[in-house]
């Protein structure tokens, strides 16, 4: 082997270790992929690929601070690395450092206009403070990859707040076919149904929601609703009944011919 050239067989092993961390943070094992990293580390410093992975790994166990370090070290050591300004952008929103985490997802854009995640991160940030900013941001990631359920179940609700209701709709109800499945989408779906005059979809999302959650006194309330423009008063009556026991503050919402 020629003076000065990497043993293969050491970056064999190192490229065999990577993978094994991998699968050891997708198995949830944190502590053993940490180990295989800081061995890889320790044998190669500059393998800048070993501090995204544990800032990646960082980020699943909601340790910011520690995100944080590990994506700057990874664009220390490749500044152009578009994944990691978004990663860190990410760990930093999560430290209420929404400016810095901005400027980071509008880096990771300038390198990759392509990266979706960096939009919705974008879109995230925004949504604080500026909703049709984070709509716009939204829709460029849909636009590159349409199957991303958060995105799609965000820029719904981003929509509901908006009052746009078919465009919730829309979102929702992809969000909801790609896999997310909790009460509070299928609830705020069965709103964006309603409001745009599709009651027994809207019926079929509240009943979802609360086969999920039986106590979610907004979708008891938001189904009697539904119930009573389809003029069917007695299924009405008893969800107005359930939605007053559960919270007291929806018995104001229960029409007077309704007690």
């Amino acid at each position: 082997m020629a003076a000065g050239l990497p043993d293969p067989k050491t970056k064999l092993e190192e490229f065999n270790s990577i993978l094994s961390a991998e699968d050891a943070f997708h198995a949830n094992d944190f502590e053993k992929g940490e180990q295989l990293l800081a061995r890889v580390r320790e044998q190669d410093p500059k393998i800048y690929i070993v501090p995204f992975m544990l800032g990646e790994a960082e980020i699943a166990k909601k340790d910011w601070p520690a995100a944080e370090a590990e994506f700057k070290k990874c664009l220390d050591l490749n500044p152009n690395f578009d994944q990691a300004m978004t990663g860190l952008s990410r760990a930093l929103l999560y430290q209420n450092k929404d400016e810095e985490a901005k400027q980071w997802a509008r880096n990771a854009l300038k390198y990759n206009p392509q990266n979706y995640r960096a939009w919705y991160q974008l879109g995230f940030i925004e949504a604080k403070t500026n909703k049709p900013a984070a709509i716009s941001d939204y829709e460029k990631a849909v636009a590159i990859q349409s199957n991303f359920a958060p995105l799609r179940r965000d820029l719904g609700l981003l929509y509901d707040q908006q009052q746009n209701y078919a465009e919730a709709a829309k979102h929702l109800a992809k969000a909801a076919e790609l896999g997310i499945d909790d009460a509070p989408l299928w609830n705020f779906l069965g709103i964006s149904y309603s409001r745009t005059n599709r009651l027994p979809k809207a019926i079929e999302s509240y009943k979802r929601a609360l086969k999920l959650d039986p106590d979610l006194g907004e979708a008891h309330l938001n189904l009697a609703y539904a119930y009573q423009r389809m003029n069917e008063l007695r299924s009405a009556k008893v969800e107005y009944e359930t939605a007053c026991k559960l919270d007291g503050k929806f018995c104001q919402d229960v029409p007077e011919e309704q007690r």
